[in-house]
């Protein structure tokens, strides 16, 4: 089937495949936690998946729509340390477990606390994106280099020199978005007042790059620079509501930005959320190719 291709490929090319484990129940991942014999049955069915589709990197997505308190964070520690012990003793130590955290886990109780998780995993996914949202109270940029205090709480910047005071640069993957926010705001301005959607104007909702290109495309629209976030951003009439709207995303200027940061700070790599997000696009898929393929970072 395609994925035993995709898998083929990937090895051919000597390219890592990692397969998620993805829990976004809050309820049901408490319950998971709670259960350690769950535990063993996890990393027993987790071997054999490995090792049938000839595999053996894990990544772990826990992701609590809610705040956590210290006693489920430090489960979740000490499940990440079962795991990967497990692992390891199957696949050996060139076996590696990255963790996904929010960027904001430093600052806030979420279920990663770090740098605790980042002592027992082999590397940290830091999803660097959705400091807006479409439920935020104003337009702006979804993954801002810059701009704390000022748009968002935090800022990409800010947000990697606090993890890298806990943690080596050759742990830390960051995780960009391949994807906007497109608004429903009040006026035409910048970091717009966001209003209600109705089904007469529309509503707030999430872009994926190749989305917000055909947008461009069909309302032509003056593309604009966000000099604190560093990222582009527009503002239209939509042509079926009339309603205004305002779209922050990223594109091959404002990524080149974050890959220079990943670079000069020797990170172990990017992660993209997610690649196929630029349909038939290839820009950002070149910019990628100019700065982590062919041996490079």
């Amino acid at each position: 089937d395609r994925l035993n291709k995709i898998i083929e490929n990937a090895n051919r090319y000597n390219t890592r495949i990692s397969l998620t484990i993805i829990a976004h129940e809050d309820d049901a991942s408490d319950k998971f936690l709670n259960c350690k014999n769950c535990w063993e049955t996890l990393s027993k069915n987790l071997s054999n998946e490995l090792e049938f589709k000839k595999i053996k990197d894990v990544n772990l997505n826990f992701e609590y729509a809610e705040f956590t308190d210290d006693i489920t964070a430090d489960k979740y520690t000490e499940f990440v340390g079962f795991i990967n012990k497990r692992l390891k003793e199957k696949f050996g130590n060139d076996q590696k477990l990255v963790v996904s955290t929010f960027a904001d886990a430093l600052v806030k109780e979420r279920v990663t606390k770090i740098p605790d998780v980042a002592n027992v995993a082999d590397a940290i996914f830091i999803m660097g994106y959705d400091f807006h949202r479409p439920d935020s109270e104003k337009a702006g940029p979804v993954s801002p280099l810059n701009g704390k205090g000022v748009y968002a709480e935090y800022d990409i910047e800010t947000m990697l020199n606090d993890y890298l005071s806990y943690l080596p640069p050759n742990k830390i993957i960051l995780g960009l978005p391949y994807y906007g926010y497109n608004w429903v705001v009040k006026e035409g301005i910048p970091n717009a007042e966001r209003i209600p959607g109705t089904d007469d104007i529309g509503f707030s909702q999430p872009q994926t790059y190749s989305a917000i290109m055909d947008t461009i495309l069909e309302v032509k629209p003056q593309i604009k620079w966000d000099d604190l976030g560093k990222v582009p951003y527009f503002i239209y009439k939509s042509p079926s509501t009339n309603s205004t709207r305002e779209v922050y995303y990223e594109n091959a200027e404002s990524l080149r930005l974050k890959y220079e940061l990943i670079r000069n700070n020797k990170l172990l790599g990017v992660g993209i959320w997610a690649l196929g997000y630029d349909g038939g696009y290839i820009e950002l898929w070149n910019l990628l190719g100019e700065y982590f393929s062919n041996g490079k970072q």
